[in-house]
């Protein structure tokens, strides 16, 4: 399995994998919303829920690493770069969650 993601990872290309990541609305592989399943919904909730933790630790690290920084450029380069990516990634993934949290409570009727 990880040399399958690892392979994944090694075909795409940077430019293509940057824009993915921004894309507001953009749901994952095998992500269906109008499912009439409850198990279903809740696997989604479950990965966009791990999805929210992971980034929520990538950008107390970045942040820690800006902080660490002594140079002023180098500090503003991450902020305008990666913590935009992640903050921008981190709100797609609390939108999902948030969608799967509605999705179950209606299929609970």
């Amino acid at each position: 399995m990880a040399s399958y993601v690892w392979q994944q990872m090694d075909d795409a290309k940077p430019e293509v994998a940057a824009e993915k990541a921004i894309q507001p609305d953009r749901l994952l592989p095998g992500e269906a919303r109008d499912t009439r399943l409850l198990e279903d919904a809740e696997h989604w909730l479950a990965v966009y829920t791990e999805l929210v933790q992971g980034k929520q630790s990538m950008v107390a690290a970045t942040r820690q690493t800006i902080d660490a920084m002594s140079r002023n450029d180098a500090r503003r380069e991450v902020e305008s770069t990666d913590m935009v990516v992640l903050a921008r990634e981190l709100d797609r993934f609390r939108r999902g969650m948030d969608f799967w949290k509605a999705r179950i409570y209606e299929l609970q009727g």
